[in-house]
C-alpha cells in the first residue's frame, strides 16, 4: 500500500524459507529458533535478535545449508 501511495513498484525479491530445510537435515533438535539452529552448524551470531546480526547469521545458514545439498 505504501508502494503505490509514492508511485514505487512493489518489492520482488525472491523469498526461501529456510526452516523445511533445516527441519528435514535435523529431525531431532529441541526446538527450531534461530539460535538453536545456528548452534546446531557452528553459527554465532554476536548480537541477536538485531535485524543486521540476524539477517547475517542466517545468510550464513543458508551457505552451509547449500553447500550441504
Amino acid at each position: 500500500m505504501g508502494f503505490k501511495k509514492y508511485n514505487q513498484s512493489g518489492i520482488d525479491n525472491k523469498m526461501i524459507d529456510l526452516m523445511p530445510l533445516v527441519k528435514k537435515a535435523n529431525r531431532f533438535l529441541d526446538n527450531f529458533r534461530l539460535n538453536t539452529v545456528l548452534k546446531k552448524y557452528d553459527i554465532s551470531n554476536e548480537h541477536p535478535h538485531e535485524a543486521y546480526a540476524d539477517a547475517q547469521a542466517t545468510l550464513a545458514l543458508a551457505e552451509k545449508l547449500i553447500k550441504k545439498w
